[in-house]
């Protein structure tokens, strides 16, 4: 499934500190494109049929400081997947270019 924001987040989650992480996320892509993929994962996660209770994220953030919120909803949901050891179970991410990756 191609989505830059996934591919980079999978790739990168567990070996970056998580602070580290989301400032990367949040210079790198804007609102929207973050929006795009946490929609896209909710999507994946949906499909998955899990029987474990995932965070509440709202599908839309908008107003003040949304580029930060979308970011910690994606973080969010990557964590809780990883604490239940359920990240292998999400589809293959891969980015259309590495110039739509930020570089840590």
């Amino acid at each position: 499934m191609l989505n830059d924001v996934l591919c980079f987040l999978y790739h990168k989650f567990g070996k970056i500190v998580n602070r580290q992480l989301r400032s990367t996320l949040m210079d790198f892509y804007s609102a929207e494109v973050l929006s795009t993929a946490k929609r896209v994962l909710m999507k994946d996660i949906e499909v998955m049929n899990l029987s474990i209770r995932l965070p509440h994220v709202p599908a839309r953030r908008d107003g003040e400081n949304r580029t930060a919120r979308e970011v910690d909803d994606i973080i969010a949901l990557f964590t809780c997947l990883d604490e239940n050891k359920l990240l292998g179970e999400l589809p293959r991410y891969a980015a259309d270019g590495p110039d739509s990756m930020p570089s840590v």
